[in-house]
């Protein structure tokens, strides 16, 4: 132990000598001080062997530190090591390659056999990321669950991994079968039903506006800000159950926080990933066949009053081959089959880390395009990312993160639409009638149909001729300082530019589909529609 020197020094106003009394009392309190200071750093040694759970081998290389202290200590070929302590509180980390982590208390004890478990268990000790940063999950007194290792990346987007993921956790709802078109998620229920009561979405410390409160001109399209972010780029996903203390009542609903990748090891290092997928197309609801429709819509018409006559002129009624109206209405079409499909996704990804002492960096560039379930219907997505950190001074590093992302998509109107949702019209549509027009003779024509006798449209008109389109742009610039006061003492400052961009348009066209009614104007035909939003925000966080 090496000795260290103390030099007391007291001023004294107006050069006045110190009474003896005085400066024996100080000198006695100094060397009481001393000793004190040197019985904190007295050490006591414990002795261990670390073994493997099932089998009771011993594990050699386990690294073993003092938690909050400098001391660690390395197993040897038989399992054992020995490490110094500073008190009987102190708790051990033990940490094997192929095992869970664990935490062992010494509680006075001099003599410990420390049991590890295979890392395909659920792991106990391990870092969750938190609102003021990542914290021991042993030490973590509020309800969070984090995810670490991201296994289902056939998503493209986060809110659609995390309803799979996290379940438990997180009640989610899928807004539609469109790619990256997200989940609905509700981590405390739903207990309004007019205010939102998703949660709050941060992302390398900033917060995230979902644009909840935008209407698209598209129906049943919704805009989900997460579909910028790839999978790949993404470290950790932290569920936590309130964030009340920290961002007030706008996350009273929880808090869902998104931590992207980072430089770690000053190793240059070279990622290449390359994803295909395949969603298969949606079952139909149950339906009756075209035999079956014919007689359910003849007993109808009876019950209706129609008279024999009456009946007799209706074209699906018809029976003589000859009719030019029997192969117009004797079909068996599955209009499900003719609107849907087997969607494909292929996603692209180059990442590259490294750095040395004074800079770390990850930089990425990531390409996804596929089709969508629904027939005339595609995404596409580049997006690039680079974070670094930096050690501008000794008490000064600075955090950089630069995001870009383009979106382009095209769409069909979806959900509950009689006019130009081709996967409603599927729904309604009579399985007695053909895609295809005929003639007066009942010839059938290479030409798709109009609306039928019931002014129903033909889906696939609308999935040919329709026009609609979304682009979207969005960028991120964050800055985040960090000054160290002290030890454990810190001034940080985040700082984020985001500016996004959308642009819509649309257009229902006029063959294939049925006229709509506009109060007190008359009838449209065709319908145009186009929308173009710009989004500038600054966001500021402060701590001490």
């Amino acid at each position: 132990m090496k000795k260290r020197t103390t030099i007391l020094r007291i001023d004294t106003p107006y050069r006045r000598l110190i009474p003896f009394k005085t400066l024996l009392v100080g000198t006695f309190l100094l060397m009481a001080t001393g000793l004190s200071a040197q019985r904190a750093v007295v050490k006591d040694s414990l002795s261990g062997l670390i073994q493997d759970a099932r089998t009771g081998a011993p594990i050699a290389a386990a690294r073993i530190t003092v938690i909050n202290k400098a001391a660690s200590a390395v197993s040897d070929a038989q399992g054992r090591f020995t490490i110094a302590l500073t008190s009987d509180n102190d708790v051990l980390n033990v940490q094997a390659y192929d095992y869970n982590t664990v935490e062992v208390p010494a509680r006075g004890r001099r003599q410990l056999t420390i049991l590890l478990n295979s890392e395909v268990f659920t792991p106990s000790f391990t870092t969750t990321m938190t609102l003021t940063g990542p914290q021991p999950r042993s030490r973590q007194v509020t309800a969070a669950t984090t995810l670490r290792q991201l296994n289902d990346l056939n998503h493209l987007a986060a809110d659609e991994l995390i309803q799979g993921e996290l379940g438990a956790d997180v009640r989610g709802s899928s807004r539609s079968g469109q790619p990256g078109m997200g989940a609905s998620l509700f981590i405390r229920g739903i207990h309004s039903l007019n205010a939102n009561a998703q949660p709050l979405f941060v992302v390398d410390g900033v917060i995230w506006d979902n644009q909840y409160d935008v209407v698209s001109v598209q129906d049943g399209f919704f805009i989900n800000s997460l579909v910028n972010i790839d999978l790949q780029d993404i470290e950790t996903i932290t569920v936590l159950k309130d964030g009340t203390s920290l961002y007030g009542s706008k996350a009273s609903n929880g808090v869902i926080l998104i931590t992207t990748k980072r430089g770690k090891d000053p190793v240059t290092k070279i990622g290449l990933n390359v994803l295909t997928s395949f969603t298969t197309a949606p079952r139909s609801l149950p339906m009756m066949d075209g035999e079956s429709y014919r007689l359910y819509a003849t007993d109808m018409y009876g019950s209706m009053g129609y008279s024999g006559a009456q009946m007799a002129q209706l074209g699906f009624v018809q029976q003589n081959p000859a009719h030019p109206q029997y192969n117009v209405y004797h079909n068996n079409t599955d209009w499900n089959d003719q609107t849907y499909q087997q969607g494909r996704s292929n996603q692209y990804l180059i990442d590259v880390t490294g750095g040395d002492e004074k800079a770390m960096y990850y930089f990425s560039v990531g390409m996804t395009n596929g089709s969508s379930v629904i027939k005339e219907t595609d995404f596409s997505r580049v997006n690039t990312r680079f974070n670094t950190d930096l050690k501008l001074l000794r008490n000064l590093d600075l955090g950089v993160n630069v995001g870009f992302t383009r979106l382009e998509r095209t769409l069909q109107d979806d959900g509950i639409n009689f006019y130009s949702s081709p996967t409603w019209l599927a729904k309604i549509k009579s399985p007695i009638v053909s895609p295809y027009g005929f003639t007066q003779q009942g010839e059938i024509t290479p030409d798709y149909a109009d609306t039928d006798a019931l002014g129903i449209g033909n889906p696939i008109q609308v999935l040919l001729r329709s026009l609609n389109s979304t682009k979207t742009y969005k960028m991120n610039v964050n800055i985040a300082p960090v000054y160290r006061l002290k030890k454990h003492f810190t001034l940080t400052t985040v700082f984020d530019y985001n500016f996004y961009k959308g642009v819509e348009r649309r257009y229902v066209p006029m063959k294939g589909t049925t006229a709509r009614p506009i109060e007190g104007k008359g009838f449209s035909e065709n319908e145009l529609n186009s929308q173009v939003m710009r989004n500038t925000s600054f966001f500021s966080d402060t701590r001490l």
